[in-house]
């Protein structure tokens, strides 16, 4: 996250403030990685907010940023940024969803976590971040463990590490969502033959799909889908054949973008679960 005049950097990354908030001020800003990082909080229900537009927002990819004014009057507010947009709209939320926001910036897991991606096989810093999690009540250790599992599981860890159990649990989430979703006509019916999606909170982009290994099939309503994960990302083909092998069936198309060397890497849709 990000400190700083708020007119400065919003002016620097080309962003709009409306008329009503376009004065310097101290704040912070959820962008770029950030941004990613306070989404998974959002997405496994590691970090509550109660406004059900603005989690919805979040967890449906639809936003790129967001700033929290330190300046809060008597209607606390936030602004947010909508991908393909430089503008920022602003939001009243509660106090409480307010404090929230502003404190997972400065919250002991999530700076933990931050140590353990710099150095995951620095004993100290993997024993606070076990610490940290297991310090919260108990009804908040698993959300915090998916959330933890998420943000290292592009990080290959060995399987003895003391936080692949973490990877494990997001994992084992993240594929029952994905199951829950392809059992519901609704929510499957756009899924097409040979066109990959993923499901999970690290998006990928096509390239990456030359890397899945350990390619499984799955048999859901009649429909056979091939599934395999690409770091935080879980891949999912649906396909025709019911015995398609240990390679993805994609379309042609696919393919082309799979190939070593593509420039305009494009990303891989990643399937919203929706859940309000």
């Amino acid at each position: 996250m990000f400190r700083s005049c708020l007119a400065l950097c919003l002016l620097a990354g080309g962003l709009l403030l409306p008329p009503a908030a376009a004065r310097a001020q101290e704040g912070t800003i959820f962008a770029g990685g950030y941004f990613e990082t306070l989404y998974a909080a959002i997405d496994l229900e590691y970090l509550k907010v109660d406004h059900s537009e603005l989690r919805f927002h979040v967890i449906d990819r639809r936003l790129a940023a967001l700033v929290i004014p330190d300046a809060q009057g008597d209607d606390p507010y936030i602004l947010k940024c909508e991908r393909r947009s430089t503008r920022l709209v602003r939001v009243p939320l509660s106090k409480m969803d307010v404090e929230r926001l502003r404190d997972f910036a400065k919250d002991g897991l999530y700076q933990a976590l931050q140590g353990v991606r710099s150095a995951p096989e620095d004993r100290k810093r993997v024993a606070e971040l076990q610490r940290r999690i297991q310090e919260l009540p108990a009804e908040r250790r698993q959300s915090a463990q998916r959330f933890v599992g998420s943000r290292l599981a592009d990080m290959d860890l060995p399987n003895d590490h003391a936080l692949a159990a973490c990877v494990t649990d997001y994992r084992k989430h993240i594929e029952r969502r994905a199951i829950d979703t392809l059992k519901d006509p609704n929510k499957s019916k756009d899924l097409k033959e040979g066109v990959p999606q993923t499901f999970g909170t690290q998006t990928i982009d096509h390239s990456q799909l030359r890397n899945t290994k350990d390619i499984e099939t799955w048999t859901i309503n009649s429909k056979t889908y091939q599934r395999s994960w690409v770091e935080g990302a879980l891949v999912i083909v649906q396909v025709s054949d019911k015995s398609p092998g240990k390679q993805l069936q994609v379309t042609p198309e696919i393919k082309k973008r799979m190939k070593p060397g593509q420039t305009g890497r494009t990303q891989v849709p990643p399937i919203s679960h929706g859940k309000k």
